[in-house]
């Protein structure tokens, strides 16, 4: 089993295609299996362009990637690196003898409702719980029912683990999803959904999680909403200390004006809602918050719009 990255920075796409394969290609004493590429932003106009050239310069039998506002790879020197804001291309692939590799596209229209059989999902994606696959998921953050994916993969897999995150970098009306498989016909265009790969057979995966985000505030009790939405949340009232109820776009404001000025503007593009993984733990910590984005907020009824409706802390 080998696996290999490479970043580069040129700002010509076909420059950047051809340094990444260069060094992948020396990297390997094997034809790689599958590959797993992350194009930024400031290529966005070239997101149609990539899978071509790369399967020009590099045929590979499974390909799945997608765009991003920043992108980590390896540069010389085995140094791990994060850019953002600029031109960068990340491709990682891999060697893997005795693992059978499956890769699926999924539409949300397509999902089936969270009262179905495990059976419906494994028929679904083509996939044999027996087989105990582990999945790689890249999903177009503008593509509803993400959270009903998830709840139904842990379903019908529960000892599989899922890695993987929400492609960002794209407008609503661009795809910024890569996806190409030689065993499914004419499968190579930007897709929107969820792509992905199953892994089975030989293979282990470990995972960690790395949100990079830290708590403002504490912890707010979620008191009324409806499905995605909330409408009311409690928190501690200063004369009384008893629990009121506010709106919660109320609440973020007052939270965001004792910020410092750093942190003020930080929160005009990078605030977060973190949820807790279980709400009947009494001293909550940073670590104990799944990181879901801030979809929407409604002026005037104080509302907002959460991926999932459960008791939250703001990030």
């Amino acid at each position: 089993m080998q696996w290999a990255n490479a970043l580069s920075t040129r700002p010509s796409l076909e420059a950047a295609v051809n340094e990444v394969v260069s060094i992948v290609q020396r990297s390997l004493t094997a034809s790689p299996d599958v590959g797993i590429v992350f194009l930024s932003s400031a290529f966005a106009s070239d997101y149609p362009r990539l899978i071509p050239l790369l399967q020009e310069k590099m045929p590979l039998p499974v390909l799945i990637g997608c765009g991003g506002g920043g992108i980590v790879g390896m540069k010389t020197g085995k140094q791990v690196i994060e850019i953002e804001n600029s031109p960068a291309l990340s491709l990682t692939v891999a060697c893997l003898p005795g693992v059978e590799v499956h890769p699926f596209r999924l539409d949300a229209d397509s999902l089936p409702d969270l009262d179905s059989s495990p059976q419906r999902w494994s028929e679904l994606l083509g996939v044999s719980p027996e087989k105990n696959p582990h999945f790689i998921l890249l999903a177009d953050a503008f593509t509803p029912n993400i959270t009903d994916l998830l709840e139904g993969l842990d379903y019908a897999y529960p000892q599989s683990i899922k890695i993987g995150g929400l492609a960002s970098g794209g407008a609503s009306n661009q795809s910024n999803l890569f996806f190409d498989c030689f065993s499914l016909p004419r499968s190579r265009f930007n897709h929107f959904g969820t792509i992905g790969v199953a892994l089975s057979g030989n293979i282990q995966v470990e995972t960690i999680v790395a949100q990079g985000c830290r708590p403002i505030g504490e912890p707010i009790q979620v008191s009324q909403g409806e499905r995605n939405i909330i409408t009311e949340v409690l928190v501690p009232d200063e004369k009384t200390n008893q629990l009121k109820a506010r709106l919660p776009l109320d609440v973020i404001r007052e939270l965001v004006e004792t910020l410092s000025e750093k942190d003020r503007e930080l929160a005009q593009h990078s605030l977060f809602i973190g949820i807790a993984r279980d709400e009947f733990k009494l001293a909550l910590q940073s670590g104990d918050f799944l990181i879901r984005n801030l979809l929407g907020v409604d002026p005037r009824h104080g509302a907002i719009a959460i991926p999932r409706t459960v008791i939250i802390c703001v990030f």
